[in-house]
């Protein structure tokens, strides 16, 4: 996650990427993109969450860059506001819930399923910075316990992909609250 560049939220991002999109099918190209990360709970699961950058695989990869490179440079954006940096966070298996969030000329946006956002935030462990994207995914997909949240990451990730930290992360966010005095015996 970026600390510079502009807050780009559900309206923002879709603008950009459809602006991309146009930019591209005036080069003759046709965009192919999955949007993961911040961008893509904006864009189909929160229209309060906003990201700094848009984490994405997306094809013809180096012909894209070069468009999305200009526009950085045009409206003042960071020059890795449109990025594929995620994609050594990529899950195992594969995931059948996509759905278009956004398609315009040259353009074709896919979102994945929230099991699989919330899979990919868990793997990451990112203390402190994706505990509320990994609640709301969690809520989303009925998840209520840290087994819950393994089970749902483990449709996703092989087990020796999931680190311990991981674990321990998933248990963090997914613990039943402690009562203060409820572990203590009556008098």
């Amino acid at each position: 996650m970026r600390s510079d560049g502009p807050l780009l939220g559900r309206e923002r991002i879709t603008e950009l990427l459809a602006e991309l999109g146009r930019r591209c099918a005036a080069l003759g190209l046709s965009v192919d993109m999955v949007v993961v990360g911040g961008g893509a709970i904006a864009l189909a699961y929160s229209g309060d969450r906003a990201t700094r950058d848009i984490d994405a695989i997306f094809e013809p990869k180096m012909r894209v860059y070069e468009v999305a490179h200009l526009m950085a440079e045009e409206l003042e954006l960071p020059r890795d506001w449109l990025n594929d940096g995620v994609k050594g966070l990529l899950p195992d298996f594969e995931d059948r819930g996509h759905h278009v969030t956004v398609e315009s000329e040259g353009i074709r946006v896919l979102v994945p399923s929230p099991g699989y956002l919330f899979a990919m935030k868990a793997v990451s462990a990112r203390i402190g910075v994706d505990d509320d994207d990994v609640r709301l995914l969690g809520r989303r997909i009925g998840v209520t316990t840290a087994d819950e949240a393994f089970e749902a990451v483990e449709r996703f990730y092989r087990r020796d992909r999931i680190s311990a930290k991981a674990g321990f992360y998933l248990q963090a966010i997914f613990q039943t609250p402690t009562v203060p005095g409820a572990d203590q015996p009556n008098d």
